[in-house]
């Protein structure tokens, strides 16, 4: 699939091609993004502040969706079987949205705040993790409440994937590093990345491999399924990080 990087200071999202991260396009017009995620129908849906912007890849257009359902910095923006599952700094759960931007209910995830980002299993079931910045992280299979679980010295959480596998990846904020853990939340591994601070969203792609985005470090790194340094290519503030599975 195809790299898409959401830069925050650059306010525009860039294409990159999957073999040796080319750039393909560049979609310019973005306020401030902080999270990315491709939708099934030609778009890319963008956390903002309080709203999320939709770019079409074909026209490179833009419009609003959400307004008064999100709020405060959109961290995490996820599109799973026409439903949008945004997260943020302003909210207390994750809120679902249709494509449409329209009110499609809520997800209650316990007595915490500051939420990051999500992550959905494909394929399989939809599989949740909201995660807290008083570092507590929730495993949610059919979206009903299961357990918080992590470990390993993981703390300051913030980027979450999910391998074909199963296995969860969470990535820390402050620690340099990403942590494997099981999909019952048992503790596999950590993985240092060279990013001294502010490691933000990440993604996984089809292949199992896992790009980090390196906000402090101005770059995206690409783990292989293995867990071994694979390459890297430079962006500004690289905030937002998602998978487009194929051109439109």
């Amino acid at each position: 699939g195809y790299l898409v990087v959401a830069s925050t200071s650059l306010g525009e999202a860039r294409l990159y091609e999957p073999t040796n991260l080319g750039l393909v396009d560049t979609f310019a017009g973005l306020s401030s993004p902080q999270s990315v995620a491709a939708g099934p129908d030609g778009k890319l849906y963008v956390g903002q502040s309080s709203v999320i912007r939709t770019v079409d890849l074909m026209t490179k257009q833009t419009a609003d969706i959400g307004g008064g359902l999100v709020s405060g910095s959109l961290y995490g923006t996820t599109v799973f079987e026409s439903k949008i599952y945004a997260s943020g700094s302003g909210m207390a759960s994750i809120k679902v949205l249709n494509l449409d931007g329209s009110d499609a209910g809520s997800v209650y995830i316990g007595n915490y705040s500051k939420l990051r980002t999500a992550a959905c299993r494909p394929r399989v079931y939809l599989s949740l993790a909201a995660v807290t910045g008083s570092n507590r992280q929730h495993w949610s299979p059919g979206l009903v409440y299961d357990k918080a679980f992590g470990g390993g010295g993981l703390s300051s959480a913030f980027g979450v994937g999910v391998r074909s596998t199963g296995d969860v990846l969470i990535a820390t904020q402050n620690n340099s590093a990403y942590y494997v853990f099981a999909q019952d939340g048992t503790y596999k591994k950590s993985v240092a990345v060279a990013c001294p601070s502010q490691i933000r969203n990440i993604a996984v792609d089809c292949a199992d491999s896992v790009y980090i985005g390196c906000y402090s470090a101005n770059k995206v790194v690409r783990f292989d399924a293995a867990d071994a340094y694979s390459t890297e290519v430079a962006v500004t503030s690289p905030a937002g990080v998602a998978i487009l599975p194929a051109l439109p």
